[in-house]
């Protein structure tokens, strides 16, 4: 769980890093112009990107268009909340059982 919260918590920061170099660039060109994730991608390895858009389709072309800050915001914010630390139980799952003498 400690795993899912520390990557949780570098998508979320990854994610805020994309959203301030995009506004940052609406300052200075006075228009919205976001990061997808086919530009990320293509940032990373153009190769495996040019490979994945053959192979893909149609829905290849629909996620590599999203918005890259987006999408780690929520995938950040997703783990968080499957990874988040959970109250413990202050008695057993089965209930109290009394014995009876």
């Amino acid at each position: 769980m400690i795993v899912g919260r520390i990557v949780g918590r570098l998508l979320l920061l990854a994610g805020s890093a994309v959203l301030v170099r995009d506004l940052l660039l609406l300052l200075e060109l006075g228009r919205w112009v976001p990061l997808t994730m086919a530009d990320a991608w293509r940032l990373v390895d153009r190769a495996s990107l040019i490979q994945a858009q053959a192979l893909g389709g149609a829905a290849s072309d629909i996620v590599l268009a999203a918005w890259t800050g987006a999408v780690l915001l929520a995938l950040g914010t997703l783990l968080l909340i499957a990874c988040r630390r959970r109250p413990q139980r202050r008695f057993p799952a089965g209930g109290i059982s009394r014995r009876s003498s």
